[in-house]
């Protein structure tokens, strides 16, 4: 039901603890810096967790189907969320990543339908799509036409999407690091963008 990782672990392999659904607390240790493809998969009694600064890599489906996950903080040492990450962890409210984030991977909150606020670095270079597909309850900042996610030092750090298909003009703002895929998918009425 616990585990605690001592800091003499340096990687958490492969499927490790994939499927571990009486799994409730997990204490990962400071010498850690890479968490595997699958690693906590389906570990679906999971409340929370939080992954250390000595961390670089999140893997493929590291959490996915963690659905009894409330909480997540990301260490300021992770570079990389893989794609699938955090897959339909459906009781997932929020989400703190840390500064050292630069890709987000492809559908990695994907079917985090509990999410409501997410912070995201300015140092985020690549969103990939899917990353936030089926967050119905994310709020976003919004900004002329356009909504987005960001941080409390720069709101605007991600442009998600348009407001609506039937915009007309949309005004960037300036401190905007990454326009997502498929942002202004649909809006064929758009003749201007600043």
């Amino acid at each position: 039901t616990s585990i605690t990782i001592p800091d003499s672990v340096t990687n958490i392999g492969y499927y490790a603890f994939s499927g571990c659904s009486e799994l409730t607390s997990v204490t990962i240790g400071n010498g850690v810096t890479n968490i595997k493809d699958y690693a906590f998969s389906g570990c679906s009694g999971l409340t929370n967790v939080t992954i250390p600064d000595s961390v670089t890599t999140i893997g493929y489906f590291a959490f996915n189907d963690c659905s009894g996950l409330t909480s997540l903080t990301i260490g300021n040492g992770v570079t990389t969320i893989g794609s699938f990450a955090f897959y339909d962890c459906s009781g997932l409210t929020s989400v703190t990543i840390g500064n050292g984030v630069t890709t987000i991977g492809d559908s990695a909150f994907k079917g985090c339908s509990g999410l409501t606020s997410v912070t995201i670095p300015d140092r985020a270079i690549s969103i990939e799509s899917s990353a936030f597909d089926g967050c119905s309850k994310l709020k976003y900042n919004e900004y002329d036409n356009a909504l987005y996610l960001g941080n409390k030092n720069n709101s605007y750090v991600v442009l998600i999407k348009a407001k609506s298909v039937d915009i007309t003009s949309c005004s960037i703002n300036v401190k905007t690091k990454v326009i997502w895929s498929s942002a202004f998918k649909g809006c064929s009425g758009l003749t201007n963008v600043t």
